[in-house]
């Protein structure tokens, strides 16, 4: 049974059937994109046990395969010219990105911003948009995935705009993955998982289309909060700013403290399925949180 998310199926008569082509340039669709890039699910297994994945409300799956599980990658939605060459800077601007925030795992929950220039040195501004169109070649997958239309403004900040009309990417920090993470300090050296948010949808008023669109993925604790909104068109992102705000998303109501006795009680395994503040105005488009993490049981 391949691993999935369950999607709201109130939504189902706006989702459209899989086009066969590349949704970045209109290609015959020959490749696929990981939701979890291959080399985080790496680092995050590193020579101890399997990697778990969470997100099925009946079951947790184990990951066999960084490469090729049905768990980490999204369907045949991509060309491999997309996939591959074309966005290799990218790939390398996240690996980067990336690497800053396993060095400053215990650290980042203090700070209100992310120096840029502090990851990609004197190349910050040019490396920093490299690291945008890597979420958004990663959010435009997610948006397929969920059986919609790309926006328009992402697949032309792609192609090289300096700005993405109506989306907005933020750094973000969030208070229920930062209790994990400290839950399971000494128990493993990395941060808690991987995780992709719950995909939230607001129809227009006439319910006729999807109108705006919130969702996130995260290193551990830290990640980027995406939001398309077609009535908004100049939202703010991290790009092009020296130091982005690292915006603080506080747990629901309880949530830290179950959380917090389940670190005492236990450190079987860590999945997804935690889940945080809903936004107000949206609803589901599909499941709660889901996420990857090693399984620690007997370690």
């Amino acid at each position: 049974m391949k691993p999935q998310v369950p999607g709201n199926p109130e939504f189902d008569y706006l989702r459209r059937a899989p086009t066969g082509l590349c949704w970045w340039c209109g290609s015959l669709a020959d490749s696929r994109e990981h939701k979890y890039k291959r080399t985080d699910l790496v680092r995050l297994q590193g020579e101890g046990s399997p990697l778990i994945w969470g997100g099925d409300p009946e079951k947790t799956h184990q990951i066999r395969s960084v490469r090729k599980s049905e768990a980490v990658r999204f369907g045949i939605d991509m060309c491999r010219a997309c996939n591959g060459t074309r966005s290799q800077p990218f790939d390398r601007a996240y690996d980067e990105y990336v690497a800053f925030l396993w060095k400053h795992k215990d650290d980042m929950w203090f700070w209100d911003g992310i120096s840029m220039p502090a990851i990609f040195g004197d190349e910050w501004t040019s490396k920093q948009l490299d690291l945008a169109r890597y979420f958004a070649k990663h959010f435009g997958s997610r948006i397929v995935d969920e059986g919609l239309e790309v926006p328009a403004g992402l697949v032309n900040f792609m192609n090289g705009g300096t700005k993405a009309a109506n989306i907005s990417m933020c750094f973000a920090k969030r208070e229920e993955l930062w209790e994990m993470h400290k839950g399971l300090r000494g128990v493993t050296d990395g941060p808690p998982g991987l995780w992709l948010g719950g995909v939230n949808a607001q129809l227009s008023s006439d319910r006729s289309k999807v109108a705006a669109l919130q969702t996130n993925c995260l290193v551990g604790y830290v990640g980027v909060e995406f939001l398309w909104d077609e009535n908004r068109r100049d939202m703010d992102s991290f790009f092009p700013h020296e130091i982005p705000v690292l915006n603080e998303f506080l747990a629901e109501p309880g949530l830290v403290e179950a959380i917090r006795a389940r670190s005492r009680e236990s450190s079987d395994t860590r999945k997804g399925g935690v889940r945080g503040s809903d936004t107000q105005r949206r609803k589901a488009l599909s499941g709660a949180r889901s996420g990857i993490g090693r399984f620690l049981n007997g370690e």
